[in-house]
């Protein structure tokens, strides 16, 4: 039901509220790189997003957090493409931290790969991946 703009300055709350999703076991069924920001511009880093299918919905929705534990202390980082001076994921990255957690050499070798999503904090509704 489309309501018309006009129609918008005498629009009541409605009662339902927006479906959340629970922490749950995904299946990782994509990878791609974000190399471009969202009107077009070049990226300084390039960004991991990882399209996982979720049990409670029909679409696979897109990652880009993973939790880890560092210095004793659990951390919600992006996963940004961080390059050593060979060109390979740096040591100690978050997508070094998540391909070595699945057991996994690259990033293409992440699909159909199975691993949580938890949410990111008791503050957020929002759900990341679980690499530790």
């Amino acid at each position: 039901m489309e309501t018309e703009k006009k129609d918008l300055l005498n629009t009541k709350i409605g009662t339902k509220e927006i479906p959340k999703l629970k922490p749950s076991k995904v299946t990782i069924a994509g990878v791609s790189i974000k190399d471009k920001t969202n009107d077009g511009k070049e990226m300084k880093t390039s960004l991991v997003k990882i399209l996982v299918k979720h049990p409670d919905k029909d679409e696979p929705i897109e990652m880009t957090k993973i939790k880890v534990i560092r210095n004793e202390k659990v951390s919600v980082v992006g996963l940004w493409c961080q390059l050593d001076e060979d060109g390979l994921f740096q040591k100690g990255s978050a997508i070094s931290d998540l391909l070595n957690f699945v057991g996994v050499e690259s990033l293409s070798q992440l699909e159909g790969k199975e691993i949580e999503a938890v949410e990111q904090s008791k503050d957020s509704e929002y759900l990341c991946l679980k690499a530790y």
